[in-house]
């Protein structure tokens, strides 16, 4: 037994479907399947019984489901500790984003500010935007760039951020001869929506129904290469939200009529932390680039 499969058994008892758990860790459902059963042997217990809806906890994993959450939580916290420790320097910046969002700053924003800034050692952590992802980050980023506000955690906004959404296209896409689109306008094209779980995401997919558009490709925001190729192939358009003037000329965003989400972002840090200069340095330089959003 190892922390990771303590995770896998977690998401499996949060999300009470294998599949869906197995989406959402970016893993097969034959992999996160093989996992729970190793787990089950490794004891000699079943701790789901399984259906087509979905799998329950028996009275058996119920009582497992703690143990996994004290056992994952402990060893979280150790290694925050270890962490620590490690980044106690003079010129460390950890920081921390969710997956996607850096799509939203010039495409050598970090090498740029590590050219500018030889001094500072940099820490990155990228982590998918749901309760259950945030709770195992190996370390607390003094920095972060999210998606939602933080709420109870350990932070405090420094600049908070609310952008219109668009319909992107390729530029020669025949939507973009039109200044504004309808819905009506999108349904002939398959849509992309972001395979992230949050409020945001959620909100999206509601207002995508009420007006029976339904995606028919499920991408990570990480996975541009996909997304591109499927948008200058005229095989599909999605939504896009922030800084309009990084994104590359072959491409081009329309408003949508009634479109009236808007994409958040939130830059914080933590709430105890004593930026050092090279820290300091980086929330300045994110701050001027979410002037332009």
């Amino acid at each position: 037994m190892d922390t990771l499969s303590l995770e896998y058994f977690i998401r499996v008892c949060e999300v009470k479907n294998i599949s869906k758990a197995a989406q959402s860790l970016f893993i097969s459902q034959q992999a996160l399947s093989k996992a729970i059963s190793r787990l089950e042997k490794e004891f000699n217990t079943q701790f789901f019984t399984r259906s087509r809806a979905g799998v329950e906890l028996t009275e058996a994993g119920q009582r497992f489901f703690s143990y996994a959450l004290s056992a994952v939580g402990q060893h979280s916290r150790i290694q925050k500790t270890l962490n620590t420790m490690k980044l106690e320097k003079k010129n460390h910046v950890s920081f921390g984003y969710c997956t996607g969002m850096m799509m939203h700053f010039p495409e050598h924003f970090l090498s740029d500010f590590m050219d500018l800034h030889p001094e500072a050692v940099l820490s990155l952590f990228s982590f998918q935007e749901d309760p259950y992802h945030r709770s195992i980050l190996e370390s607390d980023p003094r920095i972060i760039l999210s998606s939602s506000h933080p709420g109870g955690r350990d932070y405090r906004v420094v600049q908070e951020t609310h952008t219109k959404l668009w319909i992107m296209m390729a530029r020669n896409h025949p939507l973009s001869e039109k200044e504004v689109l309808n819905w009506t306008d999108l349904s002939p094209w398959p849509l992309i929506n972001l395979n992230i779980e949050n409020e945001f995401t959620q909100k999206l997919q509601r207002l995508f129904e009420v007006h029976e558009i339904f995606p028919q490709y499920v991408i990570n925001p990480a996975e541009n290469t996909i997304t591109n190729d499927l948008l200058l192939k005229h095989q599909a358009i999605t939504v896009y939200g922030g800084n309009r003037e990084v994104l590359p000329c072959c491409f081009a965003v329309r408003p949508l009529i009634g479109f009236d989400l808007e994409m958040d972002f939130y830059l914080c840090v933590h709430k105890d932390a004593e930026l050092n200069p090279s820290e300091k340095s980086l929330v300045k330089a994110l701050l001027s680039e979410m002037r332009h959003f």
